[in-house]
């Protein structure tokens, strides 16, 4: 099958890790994997999987700009030279090409939903959800349902998938000396863009009690993104700046995961949460807030722990609990491992998701 992937943009994020995956699995199965976006960096993972990129300048958030009259053309273009099947689109902008592009040239496609969307008239009236929407989470299926009124007949709830292996045997020590803590000390991971919905500020203040109690604790913060600044500034506010270290993304997450002590997702509106998945898959024990798609990820006391949205005391004790209680924290690890094996694999997503194509083909 021929097969169009497009999005805004490949930099750091959910999507782009999901389209990474998706189309590196889609490639070995022998289909033909066209990616099209404005680029980022997560081009060079594609091509690390043999996974064609094309630069097409779509990185706006406005439906009305005038960037997509010209990337039209382009992938209009482009579907007809490489006889693309179906086009798959990832973000709203995305969503409204395709549309036209369907329109134009009577091209199925499809959409992935990897969060939540306010409903505002242009989605209403301008819905442009495709011939059948991929909901990440059972979560995000009743956000469609429940906001858009989009028929349940036309939504197929598809996991997000990530990569799991057996574990790998890392030189931790060197690792925490290479990022200035202490050979023994406990770390509290989060990875996610710097924006207000994933919580920091709730981990930050969490992180608060958690010293008061685990006086060499550290917290780990990977991302970049808009709220850089604030949270900077949150964490003097806080006073925890020598127990904080803040770095971007890296392509060996692997080796920071081999560090942390605990994985938190404070996420006050997540979709499902693919960090926290990979966390899960090397073997990290999580807590997160009950919020969304973590609920789909996180059974109570079986493969994580779950607290209150918004409680910061809660969240504190979660984390210190999993930091004391060794024989918990282990068979949270076990459980949560078996669970991303058994549903949250990027085989598990790319049957599915091929199965979406077909039906929708067909």
């Amino acid at each position: 099958m021929n097969i169009l992937l497009l999005t805004t943009h490949l930099n750091f994020g959910g999507i782009a890790s999901y389209i990474v995956n998706l189309a590196g699995e889609l490639k070995k199965r022998g289909h033909n994997v066209l990616v099209v976006s404005s680029g980022g960096n997560f081009t060079d993972a594609l091509a690390r999987k043999g996974v064609e990129h094309i630069d097409i300048d779509i990185k706006t958030k406005s439906e009305l700009s005038p960037k997509l009259i010209f990337a039209f053309f382009k992938l209009k273009r482009i579907i007809i030279k490489r006889n693309i099947q179906i086009i798959h689109s990832h973000t709203r902008v995305t969503q409204i090409l395709s549309h036209f592009l369907n329109k134009s040239l009577n091209i199925p496609y499809v959409t992935t939903c990897h969060g939540y969307f306010k409903p505002h008239w242009g989605r209403r009236v301008f819905a442009c959800w495709g011939d059948i929407t991929i909901a990440i989470s059972a979560a995000v299926k009743k956000h469609l349902i429940d906001d858009f009124r989009l028929d349940e007949n036309k939504i197929r709830l598809v996991y997000n998938g990530v990569n799991v292996k057996p574990k790998t045997q890392y030189d931790n020590e060197k690792i925490r000396v290479g990022l200035g803590f202490p050979r023994e000390a406990p770390i509290i991971g989060i990875i996610a863009r710097l924006s207000p919905v994933k919580g920091h500020k709730y981990l930050i203040a969490a992180m608060k009690h958690i010293l008061n109690i685990e006086t060499d604790a550290r917290l780990l913060i990977i991302g970049d993104g808009p709220s850089k600044e604030k949270i900077v500034e949150l964490i003097k506010d806080e006073k925890i700046a020598d127990n904080t270290l803040m770095i971007c993304a890296r392509s060996n997450l692997e080796e920071l995961f081999s560090i942390m002590s605990v994985y938190a997702s404070p996420s006050v509106n997540e979709g499902l949460g693919l960090s926290l998945l990979e966390a899960q898959a090397n073997y990290v024990p999580a807590v997160g807030f009950k919020t969304g798609g973590i609920t789909d990820v996180i059974e109570h006391e079986v493969t994580g722990l779950l607290v209150e949205a918004f409680d910061t005391k809660a969240l504190a004790g979660a984390i210190v609990r999993l930091i004391q209680d060794e024989e918990l924290a282990g068979q949270i690890k076990r459980a949560a491992y078996k669970n991303v094996w058994e549903k949250f694999s990027i085989i598990n997503m790319a049957e599915n998701t091929i199965n979406v194509y077909k039906e929708v083909v067909k």
